[in-house]
């Protein structure tokens, strides 16, 4: 009696892995077929896919900061990723701003806030990717970006530099998690930015489960 009870249950076991199998494979031949089918191959080749999105974005530098610009002698500070190099002269006030936001955020706030959101960056690829041939049919992606209590420039030149350079068709949503940010003058500016990423992506009317996720950090910017 036992032996026929053990010999069932191996049955059964091997049952349930077969229709495993046979599910997961033809899930995966279904993925597979979607797919490649009717998939045109565009060629990336010797440029950057200079088709940026056309938004109407500013470019995030404020008055004040223009004022410091203008007093330091700049002209388009950190385009195409030109270093910022300060004068020797650089006023006290300027270098106790820049001690202050270093020790603040970690970084050098006072030179970011100067850069445009929308500047040129050259394209730092390699041949390689260059010449690497991508299928036009491929799947959307969530873009996920973690962040805490971060300063609201850097927030924005990731924004704007995935809407810039991303293509939108491929991103299916921009997730901004916030984790846990405790800085007031954090809170209403985000509350604007979701309607802003509203306005341009759309909103979601029902849940979704992407197959693939990007995780960012802020500090980045994309070619």
């Amino acid at each position: 009696m036992n032996s026929i009870l053990r010999k069932r249950n191996v049955c059964k076991k091997f049952r349930s892995g077969l229709l495993l199998f046979a599910f997961s494979f033809l899930n995966v031949a279904y993925m597979m077929y979607n797919f490649l089918s009717n998939s045109a191959l565009i060629s990336v080749k010797n440029e950057l896919l200079t088709e940026h999105n056309n938004f109407d974005l500013e470019d995030g530098i404020t008055d004040e900061v223009k004022k410091y610009i203008e007093e330091l002698g700049l002209k388009n500070p950190g385009e195409n990723g030109e270093p910022i190099i300060l004068p020797e002269n650089t006023s006290v006030e300027i270098k106790k701003l820049i001690d202050e936001g270093k020790e603040k955020f970690g970084f050098n706030v006072f030179i970011s806030n100067m850069i445009s959101l929308n500047r040129n960056i050259p394209d730092f690829r390699s041949e390689i990717c260059k010449n690497k041939t991508y299928h036009e049919n491929l799947p959307k992606i969530s873009i996920v970006i973690p962040f805490h209590n971060e300063e609201w420039m850097l927030l924005m030149r990731t924004l704007h530099s995935i809407l810039l350079r991303s293509p939108l068709k491929y991103v299916e949503e921009i997730l901004l998690i916030d984790d846990a940010s405790d800085k007031v003058t954090l809170r209403l500016p985000l509350d604007g930015l979701n309607q802003f990423l509203t306005d341009l992506l759309g909103t979601k009317r029902n849940l979704w489960f992407p197959f693939f996720a990007v995780f960012m950090q802020l500090h980045l910017n994309l070619l």
